[in-house]
């Protein structure tokens, strides 16, 4: 699941600090209310966070949220409209409607990679099944 985060649902804010919305996504195996608690690793095609485009070394996430930070270039706003597309290669792979984000520390416009501002937060399969389970139960997995 990619989209905009559903902050009514959630209970969240609308918008981010700089008026917009909020990207996520959302590892199918961990939407699935039917399947319980899933023990498998999560592949890195569902959810990936990237140090760059490429993405050659993906993290495996069960969900990621994505601000499209001050700059704004790609984010839909308050309004449902999308603000101007970004121009760098990492901030067009945040918008490119795929679960791969790319999260690494801020690019200035005058840079040749291009203005990045992204940020990025996400959820390891390792992080959710501790907060979810006692470790000395069976929900902890083998």
């Amino acid at each position: 699941v990619v989209g905009n985060l559903p902050w009514h649902t959630l209970g969240v804010a609308e918008v981010d600090a700089w008026g917009n919305r909020l990207g996520y996504a959302v590892s199918p195996d961990y939407a699935d209310a039917g399947r319980g608690i899933v023990h498998n690793p999560v592949p890195a095609t569902q959810v990936s966070i990237c140090q760059e485009k490429t993405c050659a070394q993906p993290l495996a996430a069960v969900a990621a949220i994505l601000s499209h930070g001050r700059n704004g270039f790609g984010a839909h706003n308050a309004l449902g409209k999308t603000n101007l597309a970004p121009v760098s290669a990492d901030e067009l792979t945040n918008i490119d409607g795929t679960p791969r984000f790319v999260m690494h520390p801020p690019t200035a416009a005058d840079r040749p990679e291009g203005e990045f501002d992204d940020l990025v937060t996400w959820i390891s399969p390792a992080w959710l099944l501790g907060r979810l389970c006692d470790p000395a139960s069976s929900c902890a997995g083998p």
